[in-house]
């Protein structure tokens, strides 16, 4: 019986099988929120890290544009300012190998990817305190244009200098950059035979930035000019705010718009676009809000066949003492003896005489603002604008081309020899663009960590 009872019993305990299992589970559970726990950290490590990048960059993207602003406004700042850019050149060197840069914390020149020894290179330090970056302000060049896609078929600019780029994706080197471009009428260009005009120049300003000791690098970058000048209201080749007198017959004074030959061809007489597009009007020769009297030859006064008047009598203000003092700030302030030339065709100046301005041959191009009686004798030529405040008194076979504004009493009782006063549109087109506009215009910006560049 004993024998029977135990063979009836079964060889392992009841539930014996699921011990263990909880266990079992418990850990593959474990192991799978580990898992989880891994792959979250990992993606969250991920984010933080593309977050931390992405806040360094837009950071130093924005000490860059700091930089960038703190350039253009440096540029147009007065020139008695102590915080200037200065645009001089020296005599002899090219201004396309001219460059300045703003450095700021542990930023050095040489930090610049396109840094060139060889060029004329000047630091200036930055005046902000909480930003580090570099930098450099050049003249935008032809080689900067090819850079960016420039070629005979796919052109970013007018070349006038007979030098253009022979096929596409040719680049000038580096230490032969090409000539300076420059803003004008139809957009940018080359002055005819390298010529340079800092007024009307294009500044090429590049900024670099990180944020951290050891952020990556951001650099912007923008393109700046002034606008042109512009366009004034002309009422005269010849405009007064008083009376006038001419009775000596020895003053010609001509609104026939010498801008056009005889033939009616553009007279571009080396200025470019500046007199390849002349925007002539129909004007009087004398333009007054006073009286005029005169007992010489007609001759002398002259104006376009078919204007209705020789001399123009009204009452609209061209606002002498307003413009004298709107562009005296812009001037170059002239001392007892005038340079000669002052200014060319090419690079015509501003310039400001307080008191008589008095002159004897020569030549000069642009504006001349006087605050005296204008005095002018022998074979003194000036193109442009002519503001005076005094008198007109011409002597000998001095010219003005372009046009005269003028606020005092005029008569020809101090001229002599054959003087002459002549309306051009081109000249006074100069003259304007000689002026510029008030401040810096940004013409282009670049990302330049988006764009590949072969330096």
């Amino acid at each position: 019986m004993k024998l029977a009872n135990a063979a009836k019993r079964p060889l392992f305990p009841q539930g014996g099988r699921d011990k263990g299992v909880v266990l079992v589970v418990g850990l593959m559970f474990i192991m799978v929120l580990a898992a989880v726990g891994s792959v979250a950290y990992l993606t969250t490590s991920g984010d933080l890290m593309v977050a931390s990048n992405y806040r360094q960059h837009t950071e130093a993207g924005f000490a860059a544009e700091a930089g960038l602003n703190e350039a253009k406004a440096r540029l147009g700042l007065d020139s008695s300012d102590t915080f200037l850019i200065s645009n001089t050149v020296s005599p002899g060197v090219n201004p396309a190998t001219w460059s300045a840069y703003i450095v700021r914390g542990a930023f050095s020149i040489t930090d610049d990817p396109t840094y060139n020894a060889f060029f004329t290179n000047s630091t200036l330090t930055s005046s902000q305190s909480d930003h580090d970056y570099l930098v450099r302000i050049r003249y935008k060049r032809e080689r900067d244009a090819e850079l960016y896609g420039h070629s005979t078929a796919n052109p970013h600019y007018t070349d006038n200098d007979g030098t253009l780029s022979s096929a596409p994706n040719t680049i000038k080197p580096a230490n032969n950059p090409g000539n300076v471009l420059h803003i004008g009428g139809n957009g940018q260009e080359t002055l005819p035979a390298g010529a340079f005009n800092p007024t009307t120049a294009v500044y090429l300003i590049t900024a670099y930035s990180r944020s951290g000791p050891n952020g990556a690098i951001v650099s912007r970058e923008i393109e700046v000019a002034q606008a042109p000048g512009g366009t004034i209201d002309l009422l005269g080749a010849f405009y007064n705010e008083a009376d006038m007198s001419f009775g000596k017959g020895k003053v010609y004074i001509s609104s026939v718009d010498g801008a056009k030959a005889s033939t009616g061809a553009p007279d571009t007489r080396g200025r470019g676009k500046w007199c390849a597009n002349p925007n002539p009007v129909t004007i009087p020769a004398l333009y007054t809000h006073g009286a005029y009297t005169q007992s010489g030859a007609a001759a002398t006064i002259q104006a376009p066949a078919g204007q209705q008047a020789v001399v123009q009598f009204g009452t609209e203000d061209l606002g002498v003492v307003a413009l004298f003092n709107k562009w005296a700030p812009k001037a170059t302030v002239l001392g007892g003896s005038h340079p000669n030339p002052m200014g060319t065709q090419a690079n015509p100046g501003v310039w400001l005489k307080n008191g008589d301005f008095n002159q004897t041959g020569g030549t000069g191009n642009g504006v001349l603002l006087v605050s005296g009686d204008l005095i002018t004798g022998g074979n003194f030529y000036f193109h442009g604008l002519v503001v005076v405040l005094g008198k007109v008194r011409m002597q000998g076979t001095s010219r003005i081309h372009g046009a005269v504004i003028s606020l005092s009493e005029q008569d020809d009782a101090n001229m002599g020899g054959t003087p002459g006063i002549f309306y051009n549109s081109c000249d006074v087109q100069m003259a304007l663009d000689a002026l510029g506009s008030d401040g810096n215009v940004t013409l282009a910006w670049r990302d330049l960590d988006l764009i590949f560049e072969d330096y």
